[in-house]
């Protein structure tokens, strides 16, 4: 009898452990079902891979709750905190109750790879598109992609190369500055030269007598086509990214777009 219950506790210790190991690597959560069955185990196993690749939890939720006047960025964070996934990650959301996306950051990452530079960078120029022409599973290989551009050009998102941007743009508006002051002085040197004034009309350089036109006429030499490229952007901005907390005290790096 012992025997058979200490089989029976290694049993459930066993169905337990799964069940855990199973949840924890759940990380694509399609709560609108917008993709079939088949492509959202690949995009799970593409999830864990990069998941994997950069040691962090990287999490994908598309759902239509009513999160009220609650932002999304927040609501993400907090699906993020109560999930039971890792300290170190990123979860993109998608409410297409609200029509926004967030994506944030938790853990050290988010002072690191990914802060708020790096997740501006993410909204701006991923996911939007694909989220507003219905690609759903696009959306996230497309997340995947930007993720991969931010590990590994993580130097262009830090806080030094922000500060030399600044004073790259500083210097260059001195160039412009001291570019204008120096025509202003040469129009001042200029205007004070002694020359002929400058006549208004063309007829008063000819002397009348010695010029005579016995025919006039209009001729057409060319034609003038301009054209003006009508840009259309790919979602409407919610704001800068920045460090906040979530409904449980949490701090997240993170920020928000329409589609």
């Amino acid at each position: 009898m012992k025997r058979f219950l200490t089989i029976l506790c290694v049993l459930f210790c066993s169905l337990l452990l799964t069940a855990n190991v199973s949840a924890k690597t759940r990380l694509f959560y399609d709560e609108v079902d917008l993709v079939n069955d088949y492509e959202e185990e690949v995009l799970n196993s593409e999830l864990e891979a990069y998941s994997k690749k950069y040691g962090i939890d990287i999490v994908v939720v598309y759902t239509a709750e009513d999160i009220g006047y609650k932002e999304a960025r927040v609501a993400a964070a907090d699906y993020y905190d109560y999930g039971g996934f890792s300290k170190e990650g990123l979860i993109l959301y998608v409410n297409f109750y609200t029509r926004d996306y967030a994506i944030v950051s938790s853990g050290d990452i988010q002072d690191r790879e990914l802060n708020a530079r790096a997740i501006d960078y993410l909204l701006d120029n991923y996911v939007g598109t694909y989220l507003s022409n219905g690609q759903y599973s696009a959306a996230v290989e497309d997340l995947l992609s930007g993720v991969d551009y931010v590990f590994n050009n993580s130097n262009k998102f830090s806080e030094q190369s922000v500060i030399k941007t600044k004073i790259m743009t500083i210097l260059g508006s001195s160039t412009v500055i001291a570019g204008i002051a120096g025509l202003i002085k040469k129009g001042s040197l200029k205007s004070q030269l002694k020359s002929e004034r400058k006549q208004e009309n063309a007829h008063e350089y000819i002397n009348p007598s010695d010029f005579r036109v016995f025919r006039s006429g209009d001729i057409k030499l060319y034609n003038t086509v301009s054209r003006v490229k009508i840009s259309s952007s790919k979602s409407s901005s919610g704001g800068s990214s920045g460090s906040f907390k979530s409904s449980s005290g949490v701090r997240h790096t993170g920020g928000s777009r329409k589609f």
